[in-house]
């Protein structure tokens, strides 16, 4: 292992804290791992101490196909007047940003709202938006992933996140009825009736139309579908435009809740699906809504 020789300075640091060995500190040596993600390690060893980098480090949804990624905590994508959000940038380097120039449909920055994170506050009437279809061509493999802590709404329909036009679209919705899941203008495909609960959800649908396929989980466990549910029809269009929090034209099907973090990925690998689930549950501080089988139901994804 490299070393360094530093001088230490104990004041306001990044990391949240260090932690070394259970049962108190080392006698000769230890190692103290910084609590803030950075992947360096403080090593003490008799009278020394040194950096070195973890042989892992955090994975993150830049591996894989994204192409949408909104994050409400990453105070570098969100532009605002006073908390009014106007513009939410996409982190995919796609650049499907999310604007909003109407003033009374701006939705606002909410500090401290889940896992302590600031998240997007959709108030009921308020929408964001663009005319992209992220780059996708027809019938996509897709697999949308929200944070989100919804209020109790007006209708079954009101929209999480909208990707499509009136008749042919991709609806993750949440309402009076509980979360609901539509694809062609169908019918709601999955009922869960909860709210006021930071939860983390994951749609998928394969690329081959065989929507009878598609899967919604909730916190990593699969959901099952509502009894004669319609689940048929090709969302094409969803080379049409996005919408985050009300329908496709951003006229109705107003949110009422908060939005974390929402990602889109081209991709309905279950091996990808869960590693974006342990990626958002570590990162939102709700891990521990996972199911104990989970693969990173203990860690969050390294590489």
């Amino acid at each position: 292992m490299p070393e360094l020789g530093l001088r230490l300075s104990i004041g306001e640091v990044d990391a949240d804290s260090i932690i070394g060995p259970i049962g108190g500190g080392p006698t000769i040596d230890g190692v103290y791992k910084l609590e803030d993600d950075s992947g360096f390690y403080l090593t003490a060893a008799n009278d020394y101490l040194a950096f070195e980098t973890a042989e892992t480090a955090l994975w993150t949804p830049t591996r894989i196909s994204t192409v949408g990624w909104w994050d409400a905590s990453d105070a570098s994508t969100i532009t605002h007047t006073s908390n009014a959000v106007s513009q939410w940038n996409d982190k995919s380097g796609n650049s499907n940003h999310a604007s909003q120039s109407t003033a009374d449909r701006q939705p606002m920055v909410a500090t401290n709202s889940i896992g302590g994170k600031t998240a997007i506050k959709f108030d009921g009437s308020d929408s964001m938006g663009a005319s992209t279809r992220l780059g996708l061509g027809a019938n996509p493999a897709l697999t949308v992933f929200v944070v989100c802590n919804i209020f109790t709404n007006n209708d079954s329909v009101d929209r999480i996140f909208h990707l499509g036009d009136n008749s042919h679209s991709l609806c993750v919705s949440a309402g009076s009825s509980g979360w609901s899941w539509r694809y062609d203008g169908g019918n709601e495909v999955y009922g869960y009736v909860n709210h006021h609960t930071d939860y983390l959800l994951a749609y998928t649908r394969p690329s081959d139309g065989d929507y009878a396929s598609a899967k919604l989980f909730i916190d990593g466990t699969e959901q099952t579908r509502i009894s004669g549910s319609n689940d048929s029809g090709s969302p094409t269009s969803t080379t049409a435009n996005f919408r985050i929090g009300s329908n496709y034209d951003g006229s109705s099907n107003f949110l009422n809740g908060y939005i974390g973090e929402i990602i889109v990925i081209e991709s309905d690998s279950n091996s990808d699906r869960q590693k974006v689930e342990g990626y958002l549950a570590h990162k939102w501080g709700i891990d521990g809504n996972l199911d104990s089988s989970h693969p990173y139901a203990l860690g969050a994804p390294t590489i």
